[in-house]
């Protein structure tokens, strides 16, 4: 009796370890899979203007506009796949049509910043491999008030501000 009682305690502190074994390696492997940032595979206008985000895995998110928006443009994939970006485009008083006044920046299957320098935007690009953003304004008519800004992508802070001068 005495030899199959040391047996069995024996089996159960073998059992007892496999489960935690099994526990860690559960847990390990569902973090590695939550921490894994969206990969983006396709950023997307559909037929009414709406931009759409294809992400690794099958999963498609449609941003909803912005309040008093119009239209998109064409939304852009950083180099580093994570990051999307693209100009919405809002009413204005003095002109026949719209005209884009915010981008708007997705990232890790969310709205992360939506960056209005002030003035119109004209062009902007992604920069250093999508970790920073390039944005030139200037004003709607004429060449008042060009502007370059320079933003982190993540934390969308303001990292320059230069003032050009005009034409």
């Amino acid at each position: 009796m005495n030899n199959l009682s040391a047996q069995l305690k024996y089996c159960s502190k073998i059992a007892i370890h496999k489960v935690i074994l099994l526990l860690f390696f559960i847990t390990c492997t569902a973090l590695t899979q939550t921490s894994k940032p969206d990969i983006v595979n396709k950023a997307f206008l559909d037929k009414e203007g709406n931009v759409h985000i294809a992400l690794n895995g099958g999963k498609e998110i449609q941003p909803p506009k912005l309040k008093g928006q119009f239209e998109n443009s064409e939304p852009v994939i950083a180099e580093d796949r994570k990051t999307v970006a693209w100009m919405a485009y809002f009413g204005n008083c003095c002109t026949s049509y719209n005209i884009p006044l915010t981008l708007v920046v997705f990232r890790s299957g969310k709205i992360i910043h939506r960056i209005q320098p002030g003035l119109m935007i004209e062009n902007w690009k992604f920069e250093e491999n999508g970790r920073k953003i390039g944005i030139y304004t200037n004003t709607v008519h004429g060449d008042f008030g060009p502007t370059y800004d320079q933003f982190d992508t993540v934390t969308g802070k303001r990292l320059k501000h230069i003032l050009a001068p005009p034409d």
